[in-house]
């Protein structure tokens, strides 16, 4: 399907992430390390992400007699397509780094991913952890 000359632009690479601890409560601190397959220094796009399925905000309820819908609509959108609840960039070598950050104390009480995007401009690796975010 779709236009075969057209490829799609994946990540060359890998990054292995290691969370320490994959259950935790809100507050808590996670801390992980991810090892990059791909380039050896750069920069990693570090973001804390809910699920695809899951609503990270709530959404404003509307109608179409509403004035102003259309604005509404869009905005419910935006938040209906944004996963994610807290991100980073940070500047790596030697292939790795260590990483910790605190789960804001709001974030619903769900399946939660630590991802990592490494790239030198060049060459770029993609990777992920699974952290559940559940009561003490």
């Amino acid at each position: 399907l779709g236009d075969p000359g057209l490829v799609l632009p994946y990540p060359r690479g890998t990054v292995d992430v290691t969370v320490e601890d994959d259950r935790l409560p809100p507050g808590d601190v996670v801390r992980f390390c991810a090892q990059v397959h791909g380039p050896p220094a750069g920069t990693a796009h570090v973001t804390f992400e809910i699920e695809r399925t899951e609503l990270a905000r709530p959404m404003t309820p509307w109608t179409l007699d509403d004035t102003g819908w259309e604005e509404t609509v869009a905005a419910n959108h935006e938040s209906a397509n944004d996963k994610v609840v807290w991100s980073t960039d940070v500047s790596y070598e030697g292939g790795g780094f260590g990483l910790s950050f605190v789960v804001p104390p709001d974030t619903p009480r769900r399946d939660h991913h630590v991802v990592v995007y490494a790239e030198d401009g060049a060459i770029d690796a993609l990777g992920q952890a699974l952290v559940r975010v559940r009561l003490e």
